[in-house]
C-alpha cells in the first residue's frame, strides 16, 4: 500500500516577517554603514526575533558578519531596533 505525501509547509512568513522595517529606513541605514539594503533587512529580522539575556552575541554576530567596529555594530542594532519600533 502506498500513502500519498503531501508537502507541507510549517512556516509561512507573513508580510511583515519579509520586510520588518521600511525599505526606506533600510536604504538610509545601507548607505550610512556601507551595508547593501539586503543585509541591512536581514539583520532586521535577527535583531528584531532575538531573545538572548544581553546583546553581546548578536553585536559580536553583526560585527563579524558585516565587518563594523564594536562602536558602530552597537549603534547600527539601536538603529534598527528605532526603525523596528516606528514600523510597529
Amino acid at each position: 500500500m502506498r500513502l500519498a505525501l503531501r508537502k507541507v509547509q510549517l512556516f509561512q512568513p507573513t508580510p511583515s516577517d519579509l520586510r520588518p522595517i521600511p525599505s526606506g529606513a533600510a536604504r538610509q541605514l545601507a548607505i550610512s554603514f556601507g551595508l547593501t539594503v539586503t543585509n541591512v533587512m536581514a539583520d532586521a529580522r535577527d535583531v528584531s526575533t532575538w531573545h538572548g539575556p544581553n546583546d553581546n552575541d548578536l553585536l559580536t554576530s553583526i560585527e563579524a558578519r558585516r565587518g563594523l567596529g564594536v562602536q558602530d555594530a552597537a549603534i547600527y542594532v539601536r538603529n534598527l531596533r528605532t526603525a523596528l519600533g516606528r514600523a510597529r
